[in-house]
């Protein structure tokens, strides 16, 4: 989440041109503004640290604690958007993990509706009929149990890894 404020006269310079928002429908809280900032087909939410919505320029600040280096990170991807430059992906979430997200949930769907690791293998992996003596060396079984067991370590809460780690374990 970006956390913006606005640009304090101290930090103008016309060297350094400010970011100005669009208008932006805003949702007000205690600690401030939040907004939901549409950048070159990228989403950012935000939160504006003033009474007020933002009407001129801003800035994005960070705090030095665990988030800082995921915030700076979204800064730049922020900056590149606004200023229509290629910007690196986001790094929580890569190609390998995204598979891997959508399997154990596929896995988790299977196991709940009643089906074995057997069945839902055959079904996510297009293996046909499987024999009892075949799935036993199969690595799609191993595939499938390690799914189940990090898919249910998510549910039970190891999701929050995905919003507050740059990498996870998974």
């Amino acid at each position: 989440m970006l956390i913006l404020t606005s640009q304090s006269p101290v930090l103008a310079s016309p060297n350094n041109p400010a970011i100005v928002l669009q208008e932006q429908a805003t949702r007000e809280a205690p600690e401030g503004h939040y907004l939901d900032i549409q950048l070159a087909g990228q989403r950012f939410p935000a939160l504006f640290l003033e009474s007020t919505p933002p009407d001129g320029p801003v800035v994005a600040i960070t705090p030095f604690n665990h988030s800082m280096q995921l915030r700076t990170d979204t800064i730049h991807r922020f900056a590149a958007a606004y200023w229509k430059r290629r910007a690196l992906p986001d790094p929580r979430i890569t190609p390998y993990r995204t598979r891997n997200l959508r399997q154990m949930l596929q896995v988790l769907d299977g196991h709940g509706a009643g089906a074995s690791y057997r069945k839902i293998a055959e079904v996510m992996f297009n293996t046909g009929i499987v024999t009892a003596a075949q799935w036993k060396t199969m690595p799609e079984r191993d595939t499938v149990m390690r799914r189940f067991r990090e898919g249910r370590k998510l549910v039970a809460g190891g999701y929050r890894e995905l919003l507050f780690q740059s990498r996870s374990t998974f």
